[in-house]
């Protein structure tokens, strides 16, 4: 599993001026919520979460979301994300509900999500904005078919965001807003993370 690559993408510094590198951290991995306390898989998502930099930096995240699984005697339960979505306005949706080993794109209606990641930490609150198609072409949100989870689908977050910090009593806040990079920079960051 891959948890970070720094990426060197150029970033114009003026015209005529030619370009100047910049790194842009890649996050890519997956937080199974269904890992065992001790398990590999635990110490996998409790490590990717440690590579979120700071406030103000822009980073590339490809993070799979893998659920909790039902329950064997309720099969029918829908999958449990440990999270709470809201659309643009605010307001509360209801679950979120990807069908075992479906797809379908959800940044279309969901505009923020907040994540409860105590299955790795008790040290970090983090919220993801999720912004239309429109306003962040290379930003998505998918119900992802994946053969490889035990549910046959994950939850998916891709794009490029800016980590902003805010204090929280014995924690750290994490909101991750998107931005849209130059297409350059973001057909290298995209390109880059994607290499074994």
């Amino acid at each position: 599993m891959r948890l970070l690559r720094t990426l060197t993408v150029a970033a114009s510094i003026g015209a005529g001026a030619g370009a100047a590198q910049a790194a842009i951290p890649a996050i890519v991995g997956t937080l199974d919520l269904n890992a065992a306390e001790g398990s590999a898989e635990q110490q996998a998502g409790q490590a990717l979460l440690e590579k979120l930099p700071s406030r103000g930096q822009v980073v590339y995240l490809d993070l799979a979301f893998a659920p909790v699984a039902a329950e064997a005697e309720n099969p029918e339960q829908k999958h449990d994300w440990r999270m709470r979505a809201s659309d643009r306005a605010g307001k509360d949706l209801p679950d979120v509900d990807c069908a075992a080993g479906g797809s379908q794109m959800l940044d279309g209606v969901i505009g923020q999500l907040d994540f409860t990641l105590t299955a790795f930490t008790n040290h970090l609150v983090l919220e993801a904005v999720v912004a239309s198609p429109k306003d962040a072409p290379y930003n998505s949100l998918a119900c992802d078919y994946a053969p490889s989870a035990r549910s046959s689908v994950v939850l998916r977050l891709t794009g490029f965001f800016v980590v902003q910090d805010y204090s929280i009593p014995t924690a750290r806040g994490v909101r991750l807003v998107p931005v849209t990079p130059s297409f350059d920079a973001a057909q290298a960051a995209i390109a880059a993370a994607d290499k074994p």
